[in-house]
């Protein structure tokens, strides 16, 4: 059996992926919190955040301290 295509990526994260600025790496954390306000009820869940992300070639990873950032180059 065939695996279900994936789901395009949500409208709202296009949105706001698209209005910051990425000139230096963001903490996730933050981001996604960010995200949260800004859309409310049109969120969609960390984990598909996330994957939309990455969809469109933001990266998630560490800096120097641990903590988890996503970049976009």
């Amino acid at each position: 059996m065939d695996a279900p295509e994936p789901a395009p990526p949500a409208e709202s994260v296009r949105v706001w992926m698209t209005e910051q600025d990425w000139s230096e790496p963001l903490l996730a954390r933050d981001v996604y919190s960010a995200y949260l306000v800004e859309h409310g009820s049109d969120a969609v869940d960390r984990d598909r955040f996330v994957r939309d992300l990455t969809r469109f070639g933001v990266r998630e990873g560490t800096d120097g301290s641990g903590r988890r950032v996503l970049t976009c180059p």
